[in-house]
């Protein structure tokens, strides 16, 4: 004799190759994001060359002014002209021992580097370093 009643009742289950399959593409992904394969925001520069370069710390705070000729970046932000230690400003939270890194592109004029670092010391931006690349 069948019983009608009584129901039986399916239990719940986590289904873990799913969950597997996308904890390997968030790891995939962020190893390529730490190698720089994928390639970040921001404007492309050729840096130029030195013989003396040298190595700033990686304990400081810093901000990086990337220059080319048709824009500047702070931080990889858009800055307008005269804008640029304002937004460097908000970048370093008002920092005042934050570095500067001016990271200007080799077709960059020179006058145009030079107007952005008078505008920075002129706001009392005094660590301002410019990136280059080491000569072999």
């Amino acid at each position: 004799m069948r019983n009608w009643g009584s129901k039986r009742q399916k239990k719940g289950r986590i289904e873990i190759i799913p969950m597997i399959d996308v904890m390997m593409f968030l790891l995939v992904f962020f190893v390529l994001l730490s190698l720089n394969v994928i390639p970040g925001f921001g404007l492309q520069t050729r840096q130029p060359s030195s013989s003396f370069t040298s190595a700033i710390p990686p304990d400081s705070k810093r901000v990086v002014v990337t220059l080319s000729r048709e824009r500047v970046a702070v931080d990889g932000s858009d800055a307008l002209p005269g804008r640029v230690a304002a937004l460097v400003g908000e970048k370093a939270h008002g920092d005042r021992s934050a570095r500067i890194i001016v990271n200007a592109d080799k077709a960059v004029e020179v006058q145009q580097m030079i107007d952005v670092m008078d505008e920075l010391r002129g706001d009392g931006w005094h660590s301002i370093y410019l990136s280059a690349l080491k000569k072999h």
